[in-house]
This record gives C-alpha cells, sequence and structure tokens, in this order.
C-alpha cells in the first residue's frame, strides 16, 4: 500500500525473491539452478529440526527487514523535497536516515536477544526484531536529514559568489553541527524507549520542531551578516556619502534575524506544514531584516543631510533628525512585512 505504482511494486517483489532465495541458498534449503532453486533434498533429509527451524526463521526475518528497508526507501522518495534534490544528494538522504533512523531501530532490537529477552529460544536470534516498531524513529530521521540539505542548499545558494569557499564550508558545518546537535538526542532517547518497553516509542513532534526551529533560525543568523555586508558595501548611493557600518551593527543585524524567525516559527505546530510555514517566516523575516538594516543606513544619510544646513548639536538639528527619523520609521513601520520583495522594496523606497 505504500508503492504507488506497479512497476515499483512489481521492481521491489522481484528485489525480495532474490534476497529470499539467496537466504534458502545461504542455508542450503536449495540448490541455485539455471533456469529456477531446486530443493536441497539431501540436506533436508539430514539437517537437524532445530537447525532447520532456526534457518527457517532466519530466512522469514531477512525478508521481513528487507522488506521494510524497501518501503523506508520508497517513503523518503516520496517526499516532496526529494524530487527537487540532485541523485548525489538523494542517496545521501536515503543513506543517512537508513543509518541513523532504520538501523539503528533493528540494532537496537537484536540487543534484546544478545541480552536473553527472546521468548522461545527456537526463534533464532532474528525473529524478535520487527521493522514496524521503527516507524516513529525513521520519521524523525526523516525530517532531520531533509532539513539538513535543505539549510546547506540554502547557504550554499545565497553565499555562493558572496563570501570565499572555507567561509562557506565553515557555516554549512556549523549548520550541520546545530541539526545534528538537536536531533541527536531526540533519537537516543526514542531508541532507549525502545529498548527498555520493547514497544515503539511516540513520534513527539514538539521536540522535532524544536529542532527544525532551532535549525532555520541558526541558518539565519549564520548568513545575515555576509549578506548584509555584500547588499551595503555594493550601494553606490552609500558609498557617496562615505556611510559603512560596524561589527557592533552586523552582530545586531544577525540577532536580530535570529530573534525574527524564532518569533515568526513560534506558530509552527506540525511537520505536515512546515515547509509553509518557514517559506511564510522566511519572507516576513526577509522584509523585517531589510526594514531594520535600512533605517540604520538611512539614519545615517539623514543625518548628514540634516547636518548640512544646520550645525550639528543644536536643539533645532537635534529636533528635525529626531521628527524626520520617527516619521521615516513610522512610514517602514506601515508596511505589510508579507507582501512580495518587489512590492515592499517600492513601498520602502517611498518612504524614503
Amino acid at each position: 500500500q505504500h508503492i504507488q505504482t506497479a512497476r515499483d511494486a512489481s521492481a521491489v517483489r522481484a528485489r525480495l525473491f532474490q534476497k529470499v532465495n539467496e537466504c534458502f541458498v545461504e542455508k542450503k534449503f536449495i540448490v541455485a539452478a539455471s533456469f529456477r532453486a531446486e530443493l536441497n533434498y539431501k540436506h533436508l533429509l539430514e539437517v537437524e529440526q532445530d537447525v532447520f527451524t532456526q534457518g527457517l526463521f532466519h530466512c522469514v526475518q531477512s525478508i521481513v527487514t528487507n522488506a521494510g528497508r524497501e518501503i523506508v526507501n520508497v517513503l523518503i522518495m516520496q517526499q516532496q523535497l526529494m524530487q527537487a534534490l540532485s541523485a548525489e544528494r538523494r542517496a545521501w538522504v536515503i543513506g543517512k536516515v537508513m543509518e541513523v533512523g532504520y538501523d539503528a531501530c533493528l540494532n537496537e532490537q537484536r540487543k534484546w536477544v544478545q541480552n536473553g529477552a527472546a521468548s522461545n529460544s527456537n526463534a533464532g536470534v532474528e525473529v524478535l526484531i520487527d521493522p514496524g516498531k521503527c516507524t516513529s524513529i525513521i520519521k524523525v530521521a526523516v525530517v532531520e536529514k531533509l532539513l539538513h540539505v535543505s539549510l546547506d542548499i540554502n547557504a550554499l545558494d545565497r553565499l555562493r559568489g558572496v563570501v570565499p569557499k572555507e567561509t562557506i564550508d565553515s557555516i554549512r558545518q556549523t549548520l550541520a553541527d546545530t541539526v545534528r546537535g538537536c536531533f541527536a538526542p531526540v533519537r537516543a532517547e526514542m531508541l532507549h524507549h525502545l529498548g527498555a518497553y520493547r514497544m515503539e516509542p511516540e513520534f513527539n513532534e514538539a521536540e522535532v520542531l524544536a529542532c527544525v526551529k532551532a535549525g532555520v533560525s541558526q541558518t539565519a543568523y549564520e548568513l545575515t551578516g555576509h549578506l548584509a555586508r555584500k547588499e551595503i558595501e555594493s550601494r553606490d548611493d552609500l558609498k557617496r556619502w562615505g556611510i559603512g557600518f560596524t561589527e557592533d551593527q552586523v552582530q545586531s543585524w544577525k540577532d536580530f534575524a535570529k530573534t525574527c524567525f524564532e518569533r515568526q516559527l513560534s506558530s509552527l505546530v506540525k511537520v505536515e506544514t512546515m515547509g509553509k510555514d518557514i517559506e511564510s517566516a522566511s519572507t516576513a523575516c526577509r522584509s523585517e531584516i531589510s526594514r531594520e538594516i535600512t533605517f540604520q543606513m538611512v539614519e545615517k544619510v539623514l543625518t548628514q543631510k540634516i547636518f548640512e544646513f544646520i550645525e550639528p548639536g543644536t536643539s533645532q538639528a537635534s529636533l528635525i533628525r529626531e521628527k524626520t527619523l520617527n516619521q521615516y520609521q513610522s512610514c517602514l513601520r506601515g508596511i505589510d512585512s508579507k507582501q512580495p520583495s518587489e512590492v515592499y522594496e517600492q513601498k520602502v523606497q517611498a518612504c524614503l
């Protein structure tokens, strides 16, 4: 039911039958032939019943876990973001989800048997492993790895040509560490629950979304300073007026960006709406960040213009400056930050 096309289902069945045959050949239950497998009658007549039973259970478990792997692979590929990724990135996501999600879950279950938890000694080492208990852990891994690759692409696309490759690589590593550092304890706690209670752990949506928010907010923090520098340095009008920026200002913009995303994403409560909510937050915060930086830059320009005609330090100069900036800031605040960026920029220019 998870596989949407007949072609995919047929391919999966073929791979699973191949795995079954390989297992039966390994256990000497059948003999591989040119056109079809044949029963190994000689071995079957001689093998002890316990050995045969354990071998059979082993192959049954093998087909169950391999079927689970096939289904997980299909479910990952059905995620919308996967269709936009390169083949290399898709393979990376699938490999990582299998590693930290599916395989980690199966390995945790294997410990039960190794620690003497098997209730039926004839069942063999593998029979207690149930891929169905891995669903919630896999779901966490899918969100984690898709978030990781999404933030990584965002950093690459927006910073390429803006900062040196070494800086981009450093930022990518910071974002990867942020995502992994938040999700790893969530996955570890779920595996602990699985091991302690032999039950599938619940999918804690609030914890998962907290990690999503942390990753997105950290991305805004890391990117804003570099993008703001590039934008200001490319402004000829600011150059003419000798308007620059300080590192304290850059830090304040980074903090502002992070706070904005944390605030905008506070309404994110469902994984299913994650993409839409992040896009909405990005639109709003890009406008708010632009407005904040623009106001600080315009403040300097207006101050210089006022002081061209009125002596600095006088009460009249201070009053005019305050009234002018208040009027400009009031105009900026009246602009809906969720408008398309080109409309927003037009209205910002109108305020100026």
